[in-house]
């Protein structure tokens, strides 16, 4: 993905995370996001954001802020505003031919997201997607896993890395899945949540994990009804308002679990949670 415009990359490199996955001029790319502060183009922004449909309206955890996904025609929309800073606003135009319009904001944190969203609408029909999990990696292979916030994915993870030697985080809220002919693989991304974790890497994945708390450590291997029910919660889940990325999104999780077990643990904060799903994942050592 190219990111062009007033002040780019450099304004990327101040980015957290960012500066990892720039690569050298002229490298070849899919998708292209322009930003710009010029007064046509706002005009033109502005007039896409009044007449998309909205899809979803949700709130961000960035200055009191609020994100509405819309859709104009074969082109969707996505808006960032807060109420502390008055008519101020992100919104970014992605089009069906790989191109999006995006206006200039010095508001880090609308960036980073609306980059995300962006990403995500790119990415989801060439079968690849973000998904909310900690992911940790052994011996060359990839564990994820997953669970509502609150739930104590890296908790869990940190417990591989604090117990089991070897395992390594790759991101701790938002890497790319990417199911292939063969296998699921899995990428670090430069979104990370609260934990600065970013690592222009992939790994095999060898299994995805859903987490729940309880008063015991205790695992299974879930049937493929089950393993899409515990998949897709960990999805975008703005992309459920809209039918034809639901389409994409559940085709690309029937890839995926042709190829991935998909477990359910339901454990303890402990070492033996930790241990007890790498010995099942991987058999025990």
């Amino acid at each position: 993905m190219r990111v062009e415009g007033p002040g780019m990359p450099g304004l990327l490199r101040e980015v957290p995370g960012f500066g990892v996955f720039e690569v050298e001029e002229g490298a070849g790319y899919d998708w292209t996001i322009r930003m710009t502060d010029e007064a046509g183009d706002a005009t033109m922004l502005e007039e896409a954001r009044r007449r998309s449909s909205v899809l979803h309206s949700f709130d961000l955890e960035i200055d009191h802020s609020h994100c509405c996904l819309g859709r104009d025609g074969e082109s969707y929309t996505v808006c960032i505003w807060s109420d502390l800073r008055g008519s101020d606003r992100l919104t970014a135009v992605c089009r069906p031919d790989g191109t999006a319009l995006m206006s200039a904001t010095d508001n880090m944190g609308w960036l980073r997201f609306a980059l995300w969203m962006v990403f995500t609408l790119f990415a989801t029909p060439k079968g690849m997607t973000p998904i909310h999990a900690s992911t940790v990696v052994w011996h060359g292979k990839a564990v994820l896993c997953l669970g509502e916030s609150g739930t104590g994915k890296s908790t869990h993870t940190r417990l591989w890395l604090d117990n089991i030697e070897g395992s390594r985080l790759l991101n701790d809220d938002s890497p790319i899945l990417c199911p292939t002919a063969a296998e699921t693989m899995v990428y670090g991304s430069p979104w990370s949540g609260k934990t600065p974790c970013y690592h222009n890497v992939g790994a095999p994945v060898a299994a995805i994990v859903r987490l729940s708390q309880a008063p015991y450590n205790k695992i299974e291997r879930l049937g493929t009804i089950q393993a899409l029910g515990a998949l897709y919660p960990s999805c975008p889940p703005a992309l459920a308002y809209d039918s034809g990325y639901t389409d994409h999104v559940v085709a690309l999780l029937g890839n995926v679990i042709q190829h991935t077990p998909i477990y359910h643990l339901e454990c303890l904060p402990d070492k033996d949670a930790a241990t007890l799903c790498r010995d099942t994942v991987f058999g025990k050592v």
